[in-house]
């Protein structure tokens, strides 16, 4: 039961962040992955190209 429960509140906290965030939901950054040249490649997933 424990193991369910847990599953329900991760479930309903994504769709909260997914309702408030909607913006930070991205799709198709593959093709970018390692462009970015920073000094830390772990820093990438804050990165935002320019538009």
């Amino acid at each position: 039961m424990e193991r369910e429960q847990a599953r329900n509140r991760a479930r309903r906290l994504v769709l909260r962040m997914e309702d408030s965030f909607q913006d930070a939901i991205v799709t198709g950054w593959e093709p970018l992955e390692g462009s970015f040249n920073l000094p830390d490649p772990n820093d990438e997933h804050v990165a935002r190209p320019q538009q």
